[in-house]
């Protein structure tokens, strides 16, 4: 929220996308909206995670660190998850990611 509060006293007018998960939806997030109605959140369609670029990037890593790969301890997962995201660069272009089908969908429709 803080994040949100400050995106809102930089640039006024501020729309986040996020998924319905319970803390987005909660009674702090709720008077936080009813404070500032500059604020619009618009949520993520239920069961849409192609939508959601963080689960394209959470897909990508598992894929990268458990096809055919075995670690012996928690902990030697961990140290690879952290040596992942400390060496590996993401380019994830949003705007073709989330617009990657769209041409395609409208076609179809």
């Amino acid at each position: 929220m803080r994040f949100t509060l400050d995106l809102h006293r930089h640039f006024g007018k501020v729309a986040v996308i996020i998924h319905k998960t319970p803390q987005h939806k909660s009674d702090m997030v709720k008077n936080m909206l009813a404070d500032n109605c500059d604020i619009k959140i618009i949520y993520l369609l239920t069961g849409s995670p192609q939508l959601n670029a963080t689960e394209e990037l959470w897909h990508r890593v598992k894929w990268d660190l458990t096809v055919s790969q075995y670690y012996l301890t928690f902990d030697d997962l961990r140290h690879a998850v952290s040596e992942y995201f400390r060496t590996m660069r993401h380019h994830l272009d949003i705007k073709k990611y989330l617009f990657r089908n769209m041409e395609e969908s409208l076609t179809n429709f």
